[in-house]
């Protein structure tokens, strides 16, 4: 089962845009040689590595609250589906 970061794109996107950085400068600011790592995230296919978001933080000039706590949400989605797709139908769940 493919895991989803569509919290942390959301968070990546605004914080981006509102800095006015393009995905490859924010990239090469953080230490990575090209874009795909930012484009990868925002399409919410990658989270960001736990060691960078100090940086990350740092470079957008934005509290690391909002990627943390985006972490988390999309860390408990996954989770869940993750569990649900193994629960047995007959076993109840509390949705």
């Amino acid at each position: 089962m493919r895991r989803e970061f569509s919290e942390i794109a959301k968070v990546l996107l605004r914080e981006r845009k509102r800095r006015g950085f393009s995905q490859l400068q924010l990239a090469r600011a953080i230490g990575y040689k090209n874009g795909q790592i930012i484009s990868n995230t925002e399409r919410g296919l990658a989270g960001i590595p736990a060691e960078k978001i100090h940086e990350l933080c740092v470079k957008l000039h934005t509290n690391p609250i909002h990627f943390i706590s985006a972490s988390i949400k999309d860390y408990e989605d996954n989770l869940r589906r993750i569990y649900m797709s193994t629960v047995p139908p007959s076993i109840p769940t509390n949705n």
